[in-house]
Parts: C-alpha cells; sequence; structure tokens
C-alpha cells in the first residue's frame, strides 16, 4: 500500500515537473516568437479556448497549463515507476561494459 507521504512525493514531484517542463517550453516558443518565425503564446491561447475573449486568457489559460503539466507529469512519473525506471542512475551506469569496469 502507498503511503500519504509517498502519495505526497509524488505530486510534489509532478508539480516541479510540470512547472519546470511550462518554463521550458514558453522559453522555446518565446524565442520562436522572436525571431519571428511564429506568432502566437501556448497559454493565451488555451485559455482564450475556455474564456471565448483574450482580455483575461493568460489568466484561465496558465491555470489550465499548470494543472495538465501537472497531470502529465504524474502520469509520467506513475508510469516510469510502473515501469521500474524511476530510479537515480547509479555509478555503474557511468563505468562502462561489465567487462571494462574499474
Amino acid at each position: 500500500m502507498i503511503s500519504t507521504h509517498s502519495i505526497a512525493d509524488y505530486l510534489v514531484t509532478s508539480f516541479i515537473a510540470g512547472a519546470l517542463g511550462i518554463i521550458v517550453m514558453e522559453t522555446v516558443m518565446w524565442r520562436i516568437g522572436h525571431a519571428q518565425w511564429a506568432k502566437g503564446s501556448m497559454i493565451v491561447a488555451l485559455g482564450s479556448l475556455i474564456t471565448r475573449q483574450r482580455t483575461n486568457a493568460f489568466r484561465t489559460g496558465l491555470f489550465l497549463h499548470i494543472v495538465s503539466a501537472t497531470a502529465f507529469a504524474l502520469l509520467y512519473t506513475l508510469a516510469m515507476e510502473g515501469l521500474g525506471l524511476a530510479r537515480w542512475p547509479d555509478r555503474t551506469h557511468f563505468s562502462g561494459p561489465p567487462g571494462l569496469r574499474v
């Protein structure tokens, strides 16, 4: 059975991962817009889908973006945990093939 402590750890980790994902994605999209390859904002577009107006779309879009990013990160974390891949690498990952280890 999963303890409430580990559930809280998953939620905090997922929130941090989702927030970092948003920051990276929005930075890349800002750079694309700044270079004039494309124009637009994912957050405003998402918010305007709900509000149907641009005036308060940023707040709504940011909230929806944070919630969906956190949910995606939580599902991703649970999938990796279920596959046994949610662990920090140990030194054997960095020391080369088994026959060449020192």
